[in-house]
Formats: C-alpha cells, sequence, structure tokens
C-alpha cells in the first residue's frame, strides 16, 4: 500500500474516530500550537506560511474509550503581524493558524508580547468550526536569530522555542497540562523561508504530537 493510501485510510480512521467523541474531546487532543513569526522590521512585519503537509499524531487512551494511536495529516495556514515603536525592543504580534482535513478543521487565534526579541509569552483559544472546545494555551517564547547572534551562516535561520500549558474547561472541570513547540525557519531567499514545527500537547489521558512542513513570506 503507497503513502497516499496509507494516508488517506488514516484519514478516514480518523473522522470516524472524532465524530463519536465529544467536542472538548475532540480538540483537546487535536490542538498545535503556535506557528512561525518573525521578529525583523523597524515598526511593522509579519509572516505567512503554507504548511501543505501538517500530520498529527494521537495516542493514550482516545476518546472512543480504547488505547492506542491514530494520525491523521492535513493542511495548515498561519498568519503573524508584529508592531515594535521606533527605538524600543518589544513587540506586540497577532496572529492565528487553521488546519483543516476532508473531515475536521481546527484554528488558532493568539495574541504574544515580546519584551525584547528574545524572550516574551503568548496567550491563545483553540476552536473549530464544529463546537466550542474551551481549549486555551499559555507559552512562555524564546527566539533565536541567527542575525542576533551573530552567526556567520550563508543563509539565515530562526529558532523559536514554546513551553508552557494546556488548559482544558470542558466537562465542568478545568485541567491543566504540558505543552511545547519548536518552529525553524530558514531563509531561501530574501523573503522565502523553509519552515518547520514541532508541537507536543498533553490533555488528560491524551499525547498530541503534530509535525508540519512549509514555505513562508516575510514582510
Amino acid at each position: 500500500m503507497n503513502n497516499v493510501r496509507l494516508a488517506a485510510l488514516a484519514a478516514v480512521l480518523f473522522g470516524v474516530l472524532i465524530v463519536s467523541v465529544p467536542a472538548h474531546a475532540q480538540l483537546g487532543s487535536r490542538g498545535r500550537g503556535n506557528e512561525s513569526t518573525t521578529t525583523t522590521g523597524p515598526t511593522r512585519y509579519g509572516a505567512v506560511v503554507v504548511y501543505p503537509y501538517a500530520g498529527f499524531r494521537l495516542g493514550g487512551s482516545l476518546p472512543n474509550g480504547t488505547s492506542g494511536t491514530t494520525s491523521n495529516i492535513g493542511g495548515l495556514f498561519s498568519l503573524d503581524f508584529g508592531f515594535r515603536k521606533r527605538g524600543h525592543v518589544d513587540a506586540l504580534e497577532f496572529g492565528g493558524w487553521y488546519w483543516s482535513d476532508a473531515h475536521s478543521n481546527l484554528y488558532q487565534v493568539h495574541g504574544r508580547y515580546m519584551f525584547n526579541p528574545d524572550l516574551g509569552f503568548q496567550a491563545a483559544l483553540l476552536n473549530t468550526t464544529r463546537g466550542a472546545p474551551n481549549l486555551y494555551t499559555l507559552f512562555a517564547i524564546y527566539d533565536l536569530d541567527s542575525h542576533r547572534i551573530g552567526a556567520k551562516t550563508r543563509r539565515a535561520f530562526g529558532i523559536q522555542f514554546g513551553v508552557g500549558t494546556l488548559l482544558d474547561s470542558g466537562q465542568n472541570k478545568t485541567t491543566s497540562d504540558l505543552s511545547f513547540y519548536a518552529n525553524a525557519r530558514l531563509n531561501l531567499a530574501t523573503n522565502i523561508t523553509l519552515n518547520g514545527t514541532a508541537w507536543y500537547v498533553r490533555d488528560r489521558n491524551v499525547d498530541l504530537n503534530r509535525f508540519a512542513v512549509g514555505l513562508g513570506y516575510s514582510f
């Protein structure tokens, strides 16, 4: 069986799973994290990234009452904007991302405050057009950029790390679990980047890992 047929089979199986469980369980196990953000520009800056491949792997006590792992593959689109006063080191950033496959979708809206080009924190809401999952994330962020550290490389690069918590307020109770992510970007041309992201989420008895690869345009 080739990779395309395997991906299609995974999508069908995952679709059967998600339509059989409550909304909070669907999204508590499938939420992403944050997407790539540029930190350059005098007063305004941003980035748009298209991830044609964004795979989610779900494992643990599955929402349908069984244990094991399942996977799904979809596409992801992200957009971020930043604002920094001229002469200041702190910045405000806003953005979000949208993921979908043939059976479901998930999106995030987030705000970020960078104390300086390296350190900041982020708050985000996770939701879906299928219902309200009542999921939120809080992250502390460290952003490493090759320009700021003076790295002598042929192509500029950046890596952003985030560690924090996922808050799930479904089922009339609120739980807090570990979450972390890493985003990487490599400049292919002046405004074109190759982007990769990995995100781990723990929600009650479920573990989620998400990986995505795509191309971005920074401005």
